[in-house]
C-alpha cells in the first residue's frame, strides 16, 4: 500500500521530467535480440540476418499512463519515444556494397484511428565493414502534426537492409536515442527576469556513445544580441553514458524595457564531429508585472474609475462583487491514504464552479480585498497538493479534455488576478508553478495528433494561460507555433468567410471569444494576434 502511495505521488513528477531523467539511449529490445522475430542466427549479441529479410521487435507490458479519463485515449499497449531524436544501429557488409535500409515503426492496431498506423524512413549506405546508421525521426514519412503524439505509442519496430552485392549483414546495438553522439538537456527552457538582473538555467550534457568522448559547448550568436550568456564548464570529457550538469547564466541588461524576449541557442560538439552535434534553443524575457492576462494593472484602474463616474460600470462591478460574495466553494475533504491509492483521472475540482472561480478573483481586483483572494486560495490550494492534487490525479476539474479546457482557462486567468496578493505564501507559488508547468507540458504532448477542433483550442488556450503565468516563453511558443498549436488552429479552422469550420454557432462564438481573450493576453508582451 505504501510503495503504491508512493508511486502515485511521483507519477506527476516523473512524466514532467522524463525529458531530463529517462536514459540516454535505451535499447529496442534485448541486446542479445531473443525477444525480436526474424532472426535465428545471433553471437555475442550480434545477429546475421538474410539479405532483403525483415526483423522485428513488438512492445509488450508497458504499462502506461496515457491520459487518464479525459477523453484522449490511447488503447495500445506500447512505448513512448518521444524522449529521443531517432535509431541508431551498427551494421556489418562484407563487401563493398550500395544497401538500402528501410526503418518502419508501428502503432497499436487499436491506435489507428488516431494516429499515423506506418511511419517508414528509407536510407541510402555504401561501403563495407561495420557502419554506425543514425536515423533522425525527421527521416520518417510522418506529418509533423501527428509526429510526437505517434511516437508517444510506438508498438511494433521493423527493419530491413537490401544489398546488391551481399546474401546476409550483420546487426548490432538497437538504440533509440537522445542524440548521434551527444545529447542536451534542460527540464525548464523559458524564464523572465527583472531587467538588471541575472537568469540561469540547469543544463545536462550526456555522452550517448559507448567511448569516452571529449564535449565542447559554445552559445551561438547573431551579433545582435542584447543578453548576454555564458556556460559553465564549457568544456569536459564524459565517460560513456554519463551526464554532466552545467549552467546557462543570462545577463538582462537593466536598460531592456518588460516583455521583451531574446533567445539563447546553445550548442555541443562531442570529439570533434560536427555534423552530430546537439542544440538546444532557451528563451529569456524581463518579467511583465502581474496582472497581465485580462488587462494589466493599468487597466484594472481604468475599470475602477469607469465604475466611480458611470452607472453601468458601477452595476457590472457591484455585480461581480455580489456574485462573490454569494459564492460559496464546495468543500475538500482530502482523500485518506487508502484512497489516495487510486486517485488516478479523478477530478480534484469541479468544471462547474469555474466561472465562480473566475468571478472572486475578478472581485478581487476591483476592490483589492484580500478576503476575496483568499476564498479562491482556499479553493484553488486542493488542487495544487502533490499528494492528492493535480500531480496525483492528472485530471483538475473534468473529465474530458474539453472540460479541463474551460476549468485550467479560469483557474489560470484567476492565479494573474490574484498573484500580487499577500494572502499567497511561498509554498502556494511554488505549488502552482510546479503544477501550471505540469499540465501545459501534457497539454502540449497531447496536442500532437493532428487534430483541429473547438476541444483542441479550449486545452490549448487554458495551457497557454498557465505558462504566461509561469512567463515561460518556450512553452509559450510550442503553444502557438507547434504544427498543431493555437496560429494552426487560427489558420486551418477558420474559413474564408471567417467561419469557424465545425459551423455550430456555439462552436464559432466560443473559439472566437478565445482567440479574441488570447489576443489581450499577449498584447503587454508586444504580439499583435
Amino acid at each position: 500500500m505504501i510503495m503504491k502511495k508512493r508511486n502515485l505521488l511521483a507519477l506527476g513528477l516523473l512524466l514532467m521530467i522524463s525529458a531530463t531523467q529517462a536514459q540516454l539511449k535505451e535499447t529496442i529490445g534485448k541486446a542479445d535480440f531473443s525477444d525480436w522475430d526474424g532472426i535465428t542466427k545471433v553471437k555475442n549479441k550480434v545477429a546475421v540476418v538474410g539479405n532483403n529479410k525483415t526483423i522485428s521487435f513488438t512492445y509488450e507490458n508497458c504499462n502506461r499512463v496515457y491520459f487518464p479519463n479525459i477523453g484522449r485515449n490511447y488503447f495500445g499497449d506500447a512505448s513512448d519515444w518521444t524522449p529521443y531524436a531517432g535509431v541508431i544501429f551498427e551494421v556489418f557488409l562484407k563487401n563493398e556494397s550500395v544497401n538500402e535500409i528501410s526503418a518502419v515503426f508501428k502503432v497499436d492496431s487499436l491506435d489507428y484511428d488516431e494516429q499515423n498506423p506506418v511511419s517508414t524512413a528509407n536510407v541510402r549506405l555504401v561501403g563495407k565493414g561495420w557502419h554506425s546508421v543514425f536515423i533522425p525521426w525527421e527521416m520518417f514519412d510522418i506529418d509533423a502534426g501527428q509526429k510526437w503524439g505517434t511516437l508517444f505509442a510506438v508498438k511494433h519496430f521493423l527493419l530491413t537492409v537490401s544489398s546488391d552485392a551481399n546474401s546476409s549483414y550483420q546487426i548490432r546495438n538497437v538504440y533509440v536515442t537522445r542524440g548521434e553522439t551527444v545529447a542536451l538537456e534542460s527540464l525548464v527552457r523559458g524564464k523572465s527576469s527583472d531587467a538588471g538582473t541575472v537568469v540561469r538555467y540547469e543544463v545536462q550534457v550526456g555522452n550517448t556513445t559507448g567511448q569516452k568522448q571529449g564535449v565542447k559547448l559554445r552559445i551561438e550568436t547573431e551579433g545582435w544580441e542584447s543578453m548576454k550568456a555564458v556556460i559553465e564548464p564549457s568544456s569536459m570529457v564524459l565517460a560513456p553514458g554519463e551526464r554532466r550538469t552545467c549552467v546557462l547564466s543570462v545577463d538582462v541588461p537593466s536598460k531592456l524595457p518588460t516583455g521583451i524576449r531574446e533567445k539563447q541557442i546553445l550548442k555541443a560538439i562531442a570529439n570533434g564531429n560536427g555534423s552530430s552535434a546537439a542544440t538546444l534553443t532557451f528563451t529569456t524575457a524581463v518579467s511583465v508585472p502581474f496582472p497581465n492576462s485580462m488587462f494589466t494593472a493599468e487597466g484594472w484602474q481604468e475599470i475602477r474609475e469607469k465604475a466611480k463616474k458611470y452607472d453601468w460600470a458601477k452595476e457590472s462591478y457591484d455585480k461581480y462583487v455580489s456574485q462573490a460574495d454569494r459564492w460559496h466553494p464546495r468543500g475538500y475533504e482530502k482523500p485518506t491514504v487508502k484512497e489516495s491509492t487510486s486517485l488516478l483521472g479523478k477530478p480534484v475540482l469541479s468544471e462547474g464552479q469555474s466561472r465562480d472561480i473566475l468571478n472572486c478573483a475578478i472581485a478581487y481586483q476591483l476592490t483589492s480585498d484580500e478576503k476575496y483572494a483568499e476564498k479562491c486560495l482556499h479553493y484553488l490550494r486542493p488542487l495544487i497538493d502533490k499528494e492528492t492534487g493535480y500531480p496525483a490525479t492528472l485530471v483538475g476539474g473534468s473529465n474530458s479534455f474539453v472540460g479541463e479546457g474551460k476549468f485550467w482557462q479560469a483557474t489560470g486567468r484567476a492565479y494573474d488576478l490574484i498573484c500580487n496578493s499577500n494572502a499567497l505564501t511561498k509554498e502556494d507559488r511554488e505549488g502552482f508553478e510546479y503544477t501550471f508547468r505540469l499540465f501545459a507540458t501534457r497539454t502540449i504532448q497531447g496536442n500532437t495528433r493532428g487534430a483541429i477542433s473547438n476541444w483542441n483550442v479550449a486545452e490549448l488556450t487554458a495551457a497557454l494561460y498557465c505558462a504566461l503565468n509561469l512567463q515561460d516563453w518556450h512553452l509559450i511558443d510550442q503553444l502557438l507555433n507547434n504544427s498543431t498549436g493555437i496560429y494552426k488552429h487560427l489558420e486551418h479552422g477558420i474559413m474564408n468567410d471567417g467561419w469557424w469550420y465545425e459551423c455550430a454557432v456555439g462552436y464559432n462564438t466560443w473559439v472566437a471569444t478565445e482567440f479574441s481573450e488570447i489576443a489581450l493576453a499577449l498584447q503587454p508582451w508586444g504580439i499583435n494576434f
